[in-house]
């Protein structure tokens, strides 16, 4: 058992690449106690100023307003039920309600203190709760179990008893007895085994801190072993034996999910893990801290936290820095040399050599003055050539510096059996030739290419075949000593950042810095690979093949391996969300199955095997649905009134390691997919409907996952129900119907009226141009003839014609102008007066505001009133004693007709009923004309002895 009696346990360091997450990232406190993972995949983090919940986004920090008065958290539980309970300094318990996103406090916190009043110091150190019964392992104090009726169940109340889960979920305690050593029987109560500390192996008390009053105590129980954490002692057991590891100065026991043990040394700060307990090595994964607790989450990301440093998360600890000093700073040139070490250089500032198999540096050189602008090994020598400005200077095994030459800042140098080549930016090339052990420089010849553009980049040979890449393209060399040359036509005018020699495959790989990978062939051929076959960038910086035949590729979009399988090229990208510190790579190299690259944020190293498939693909959850400014539930189909149609869903996918690049997908009852890096979804002015919600995430592979779905319902306004469609259609149908005999019943009165004016037209016109009237003309026209008054039966005679034919014109018409009706008064007036000579005077008299052509009158309106007045009223009247006077004028829109006599008056029993038969036919008249056209008139009748006045007020407009 060498771990267990070593005295100095060696430690392996590594170098994680991670992120950290303090107070300005949103934690609370850089002091931090526990972290877990849900069911659901939060993270949750307990710190001395409160918990809070990690979505790979923000945290959500949760306080007093959230229902938890508890500052200091030591302890997190996740239950069966997904209820994560939480407990601290004071105490007390809460537990989290996923609905409301609330704590709520522990029914049964005053019977945990009452049970704990009068003492001091003391913590909840573990919780557990199984089946709605809580276990309670507070430091100093022993164990307290609460059912879920309240009942207490107490446990050994002066010494420390630790809650353990093994791997199957089964439940265990470990506790320190007065004797604190450890008993290997195991005792069950109630169902549940209890490790006892008794006799078999006594400590010192000098070993401990306190005596028994033991502050630092955890337990981790493995697949074959116990590991007991006693105030910083470690103590192994196992069915067989049980020991104390002297050399282990730690604290914090964890697993990994490997089942490795994780401990946090105290004397070294220190978080190390072992892969086998029985010996010493250690590996590294933090130095220089003060670590509380670690987690391995399900996509095997790393979590720890610290006392001062916050949480640090290691998104995928397969990749990681080459070496602590390799961190950070801009890193450029790598190349690799024999007896497993390689070369890389800074940008500006060092040179370093480093062996990877004892992980440490063999050599550096610093300068500040010049760039390092060429690193090239030669195998034949075993020097390193580097160029140092304008200097060549090589470092041989034992890693001395020897100048060799000064050239023009050389850039790009190729070894040949007999022969190197040495470029230069000025267009020009210099042949050195090798002698038995070193090369002449002193013979060397200079070339200058006859290209005036012929700037090299690069350059490499295939089976002695020379090349040169350019700014402007590839160039393979015909003719070395006279710097004759060709171009390689498929990559004229591109930008040739690097050559790589693949003697394997017998090709040459060429990176460029816009048109992708090209790989020529030895027959000349020129195959492309592209961002359009799957690379993550044209832009390529650095590209190599690896001894398994994978082809790696430094861009500044990150790194690409290509394998070949079947023919067929399957192309990988790696970048930040995979786990590298950057995407702009420089240069890279594949040794021993480890792939290391330079970048603008060190060194990095990873195995090659790594690969980016990845089949986890988890469902985005929806978090939160608002429908206008009111948060919903979740757990039920909703409808929506049709005023309430406008939704906000809050979303996410959980998975820390792709959370900066996830992009979401959504659609709406089966319609086009919108992508989108939002989430939240704005859903407005939704009209009455059944709504299906989907909701997608893709992975680092571009792969969609299943859809979370929301369904809801949009209702119809009342108006738009089909029993108020239903109702309404009747309702119209019967307001149409209504309307339609409305209407009907409206064209049958009208029709009568009509044919009623008609009537009384007719016998209005008959009662003017009655029988009697016509035979009394004739016979005065008869007796001027008889009488030989010739002149005036011809004058009778027209006047006569003329009354006639204003009679029939007026006849046709519904209305006469007011100028066509004094006409037809005057002319009857004048007949009247020629036949019975020296009986009565006429007058007819008109406003000055009267237009006669505009203003328009039912005909023979006024005739029988003026017939009746000459017939009676003039009858006995001589010496034209008799006077009848006819006035028109116009009174707001009212025309008032006045026709007045000095007859005897209507009421005489001679005459009474002829004058009540005209007046009324005319009064009938004027009610069925103007009450259709919905107007008023009005007709008085004043009459006496001395006269009678007519007074008729009818509207004109």
């Amino acid at each position: 058992m060498l771990l267990l009696t070593s005295s100095n346990i060696l430690g392996q360091e590594s170098n994680y690449i991670f992120q950290k997450f303090t107070t300005q990232d949103g934690l609370p406190s850089n002091e931090c106690h526990k972290v877990i993972e849900d069911s659901h995949g939060y993270i949750w983090i307990g710190t001395d100023r409160g918990i809070v919940k990690y979505n790979g986004y923000d945290f959500r920090y949760y306080g007093v307003e959230d229902g938890i008065d508890e500052m200091v958290i030591f302890e997190i539980f996740e239950d069966e039920c997904g209820r994560i309970w939480v407990g601290g300094i004071k105490n007390q318990l809460y537990v989290y309600d996923r609905e409301s996103d609330k704590f709520k406090s522990y029914k049964y916190n005053g019977i945990i203190a009452d049970f704990i009043k009068d003492k001091n110091r003391l913590y909840i150190l573990k919780i557990y709760v199984e089946k709605e019964k809580v276990y309670l392992s507070i430091t100093r104090f022993g164990l307290l179990i609460i059912d879920a009726h309240g009942k207490v169940n107490f446990v050994n109340d002066k010494n420390n008893i630790y809650i353990m889960i093994d791997n199957k979920q089964n439940v265990h305690y470990a506790m320190v007895a007065d004797s604190i050593s450890l008993y290997n029987t195991i005792i069950n109560i109630e169902s549940y085994s209890y490790f006892f500390c008794n006799n078999r192996i006594e400590l010192n008390k000098k070993e401990l801190n306190s005596g028994l009053a033991i502050e630092n105590f955890n337990a981790v129980l493995f697949d074959d072993y116990l590991l007991i954490s006693l105030d910083n002692k470690i103590m192994y057991y196992d069915n067989d034996t049980s020991y104390l590891i002297k050399a282990i100065n730690a604290n914090v026991i964890e697993q990994d999910q490997n089942h490795n043990p994780v401990f946090f040394l105290n004397d070294r700060k220190e978080l190390v893990r072992y892969f086998d307990i029985s010996k010493p090595e250690y590996e590294v994964i933090f130095a220089n801290i003060e670590a509380t607790g670690f987690l391995e989450d399900t996509r095997g990301g790393y979590w720890v936290t610290t006392i001062s440093n916050g949480v640090l998360y290691i998104k995928n600890p397969k990749i990681q820095y080459l070496n602590l000093e390799f961190q950070n700073d801009v890193f450029f040139a790598i190349e690799k040399l024999k007896d497993n070490s390689i070369a890389i250089s800074k940008k500006k500032k060092a040179i370093f050599v480093y062996d990877f198999e004892n992980k440490k540096i063999t050599y550096k050189k610093k300068v500040v003055r010049f760039t390092y602008n060429l690193l090239k090994y030669d195998e034949q020598t075993g020097y390193l050539w580097v160029g140092l400005g304008s200097d060549l200077i090589a470092i041989d095994a034992a890693n001395k510096g020897i100048p060799i030459t000064s050239y023009g800042s050389p850039q790009v140098c190729v070894f040949f059996k007999d022969k190197c080549i040495l470029g230069g930016p000025n267009n020009r090339y210099k042949i050195i030739p090798r002698q038995p052990k070193i090369y002449a420089f002193e013979k060397a010849t200079y070339i200058f290419s006859r290209n005036q553009n012929f700037r090299i980049n690069c350059s490499n040979k295939i089976q002695d075949n020379l090349y040169f890449g350019t700014m402007n393209g590839l160039f393979r060399v015909i003719e070395l000593n006279n710097g004759k040359t060709e171009t390689v036509p498929e990559f004229k005018n591109r930008r040739v950042q690097s050559l790589f020699a693949d003697s394997l495959n017998h090709t040459m790989l060429v990176a460029t810095l816009d048109g992708g990978l090209g790989i020529l062939h030895e027959d000349y051929c020129v195959d492309f690979i592209t961002k359009r076959d799957g690379l993550s960038s044209n832009n390529l910086e650095d590209a190599k093949t690896s001894e398994s035949g994978n082809i790696w590729i430094a861009s500044l979009k990150g790194l690409s391996k290509i394998s070949i399988k079947d023919g067929v090229h399957h192309i990988e990208n790696f970048s930040t969300s995979y786990g590298l510190p950057t995407n702009n790579f420089n240069e890279c190299e594949i040794i021993n199955g480890k792939v290391y690259a330079t970048s603008d944020h060190g060194v990095i190293v990873f195995d090659e095997n790594i690969s980016t498939i990845d089949t986890f693909r988890p469902k985005p959850k929806i978090i939160s649905i608002f429908n206008e400014s009111d948060r919903i539930s979740l757990d039920r189909n909703w409808d929506f009134p049709y005023n309430k149609n406008e939704l906000k869903i809050d979303y996410l996918t959980i998975d820390y390691a792709h959370v900066a690049n996830m992009m979401y997908r959504y659609r709406v009852n089966s319609g086009p997919w919108i992508e989108t890096k939002n989430r939240e979804l704005f859903l407005t002015k939704l009209q009455p409907n059944k709504y299906l919600i989907e909701i997608q995430s893709q992975n680092k592979q571009g792969l969609w996952s299943d859809s979370s779905t929301f369904s809801f319902k949009i209702n119809k306004p009342w108006w738009a129900s089909i029993w108020f469609r239903s109702i309404s259609a009747l309702c119209f149908i019967l307001i149409i119907h209504s309307v339609f005999r409305y209407v009907n019943q409206k064209n049958v009165e009208k029709k009568k009226y009509l044919d009623e004016i008609r009537i009384l037209e007719k016998e209005a016109l008959n009662s003017q141009m009655n029988p009697h009237f016509i035979f009394n003309c004739l016979n005065s026209i008869q007796s001027y003839i008889m009488l030989n008054e010739k002149t005036l039966a011809m004058r009778y005679l027209a006047q006569f014609a003329h009354l006639i034919r204003l009679f029939l014109e007026a006849n046709k018409e519904d209305k006469i102008t007011l100028s066509d009706e004094i006409s037809l008064l005057d002319n009857y007036c004048e007949l009247e007066k020629m036949r019975i000579p020296n009986r009565f005077q006429y007058k007819i008299s008109k406003s000055n505001n009267l237009e006669f052509n505009e203003i328009k009158i039912p005909p023979f309106l006024i005739q029988p009133f003026v017939e009746n007045a000459i017939t009676h009223g003039m009858k006995g009247k001589n010496d034209n004693s008799g006077c009848i006077s006819i006035d028109f004028v116009l009174i707001d829109n009212l025309l008032h007709i006045t026709v007045q006599d000095n007859g005897h008056g209507i009421q005489t029993t001679h005459n009474a009923k002829r004058k009540s038969f005209g007046m009324n036919l005319t009064k009938k008249r004027l009610d069925l004309i103007y009450a259709e056209a919905g107007k008023n008139f009005d007709l008085k009748i004043d009459s006496d002895e001395c006269g009678t006045k007519i007074l008729i007020q009818i509207p004109i407009r």
